[in-house]
């Protein structure tokens, strides 16, 4: 395609020279002046000009028919275009089948694997006699009922765990007191028996000074006395100084041996017995045994207390799933009945082309009715439509009867009391109370999604907060008003008010507000030039205007660690 069209390209460039010189010769051939008076020129030169003629007339035909081959081509190309469009849409097709099948080879793996387990859940049921007369709902309740049961029971036995480990590491406690205890009633007995015999040790010293001071004194006297008559007997002196030495050396002994003594009950008193701890003497007192019982009482109301709750959050447990499937079920419920209130116009429509076709029909389908079988579903969502139409009808064909037996019965009188079948009451009654019940429903639903859209809003504003740094509220004039996180907002915040579609967006309002906007105003006044008088971008002016404020407040906070330095 691209060699024949710089092929037309060339030819057109040629036939554009061939055109201008013929359009040369002809402005020569009319100035005749400056040709000669000769014939043969002038037939030499109507001879180029046939030939030039001619060629420009091949090259005509040579374009019409080059232009018709480029059409050619390019429906040809066309054609190639659109193959290669529907080869890749096959191609898209065909990975799409592949994934279907791979899809469906997967739910076959799974339906075999339910099947196998359907299988050995009725031989469990078989061989379990009792399951035979309860319905499946109250088999899913007493098997849900023991999971959760055992699920509780786990729980329970990870929290007494908990307690034996500690119960433990109290009694070990406990024990090593005691222990301690012993070893410190021991000491305290040794060093009570070393401390007695100290004692004792001391009152023998004080009456044994006494005695030798009152000895001593009479010894002083005696002397003095004989010294006085002039009779003084040195061996009688020399026995005393003898006695007093044999003393010493006896009081020498006595302490050495009652050190000995008061050493070896030390030992004695230091070397503890094998420590036999007891349960404690709290049993053998009335307080104790109170303090016991009501341990022992608490534990089993906690016991029970356990047990009503663990019955109580299964029960719990149970309640909720079986709400989760009701709401299911009842929303299942509401979209059928919204499309079967949707299909109701058509098909009253389509009603009387239906029934003059019935007959038709009747004759054509009663010799197949003999080969004939429908296989639907008991409980689907066609049967159960079907079932709550045909209950109107019967409460509407019952009306309709009970409001003209009473008609032709009050049909003689002439009173203008009107009255009413009680089939329409009761009928005008459950229809109040059914919307009632959706009037509810419906509230509750709109209570809902307020409460979790608020949540959702508050969400994306918190993320807003973090990401771009401003505070946006939305206002129910369609003005949004942002506040930076960096400012005060009874200082500075922007009013921004942008239209819907882009044209409106680019005429989009903004205004500052706050105490301080002619100061912020004089701050921001060099990017409110650039993107708001020049640019007309709001977006582009509060990012710059969060960075110029970012960079404010940091440059302020270091002039203050700076002035606090």
């Amino acid at each position: 395609v691209q060699e024949k069209a710089s092929a037309i390209q060339r030819s057109l460039l040629r036939e554009q020279e061939l055109t201008e010189k013929i359009n040369a010769l002809e402005q020569q051939l009319n100035n005749s002046s400056s040709y000669p008076s000769n014939p043969q020129a002038y037939q030499d030169l109507e001879t180029q000009y046939q030939r030039i003629s001619k060629r420009v007339l091949d090259l005509e035909t040579e374009n019409i028919k080059l232009a018709s081959d480029l059409k050619h081509h390019k429906g040809i190309s066309q054609n190639i275009e659109t193959l290669r469009q529907e080869k890749e849409s096959l191609s898209h097709q065909l990975k799409s089948m592949n994934d279907i099948c791979d899809e469906n080879h997967r739910i076959e793996k799974e339906n075999i694997k339910l099947k196998a387990e359907r299988a050995l859940w009725a031989s469990y049921f078989e061989s379990q006699p009792e399951y035979n007369t309860q319905s499946p709902d109250s088999i899913i309740y007493t098997l849900t009922q023991q999971a959760e049961e055992a699920k509780c029971l786990k729980q329970s036995i990870e929290q007494y765990k908990d307690q034996m480990k500690v119960i433990k590491a109290l009694e070990d406690h406990i024990d090593e007191l005691k222990k301690t205890i012993v070893k410190n009633e021991h000491l305290h007995t040794a060093d009570q028996a070393s401390r007695d015999i100290l004692t004792k040790n001391a009152d023998h010293l004080k009456k044994h000074i006494a005695i030798l001071e009152r000895q001593l004194a009479m010894c002083d006297q005696e002397e003095i006395l004989a010294m006085d008559q002039g009779q003084y007997d040195e061996a009688k002196a020399k026995r005393i100084q003898e006695l007093e030495e044999l003393l010493r050396e006896s009081e020498d002994r006595l302490t050495l041996q009652a050190q000995e003594l008061a050493q070896e009950k030390i030992k004695h008193a230091s070397e503890l017995p094998p420590v036999q701890l007891s349960s404690g003497p709290y049993e053998m007192l009335k307080s104790g045994v109170s303090v016991s019982k009501q341990l022992s009482e608490l534990v089993v109301k906690q016991d029970k207390l356990m047990q009503d709750l663990e019955e109580k959050s299964v029960n719990e447990a149970l309640l909720q799933r079986q709400l989760k499937s009701a709401q299911e079920q009842i929303e299942q419920l509401t979209k059928s009945i919204e499309k079967q209130e949707r299909h109701a116009h058509s098909s009253e429509k389509a009603a009387s082309t239906a029934e003059s076709q019935t007959t038709a029909a009747e004759e054509q389908g009663g010799s197949d009715e003999s080969n004939l079988r429908i296989l639907t579903l008991i409980d689907n969502p066609a049967s159960r439509d079907l079932a709550v139409r045909t209950s109107l009808l019967e409460r509407l064909e019952k009306e309709n009867a009970d409001l003209l037996r009473q008609i032709s019965s009050e049909a003689v009188s002439d009173t203008d009391l009107i009255t009413v079948p009680k089939s329409s009451l009761i009928n005008l009654e459950a229809k109040t109370e059914k919307l009632q019940s959706d009037l509810q429903a419906r509230e509750k639903r709109i209570q809902r999604l307020h409460t979790i859209w608020e949540t959702k809003i508050n969400e994306t504003s918190s993320q807003i907060r973090q990401l771009l740094g401003y505070n946006v509220i939305f206002r129910s004039d369609g003005v949004t008003r942002l506040e930076s996180i960096l400012v005060d907002p009874t200082e500075l915040a922007f009013i921004v008010k942008i239209g819907d579609t882009h044209s409106e967006s680019e005429q989009g309002k903004l205004r500052m507000v706050g105490s301080k906007k002619e100061h912020y105003m004089k701050q921001l006044e060099d990017i409110y030039q650039l993107y708001i008088i020049q640019d007309r971008n709001i977006p582009a002016f509060l990012c710059a205007a969060a960075q110029d404020l970012y960079v404010n407040a940091k440059q302020q906070e270091h002039s203050m660690l700076s002035h606090n330095e």
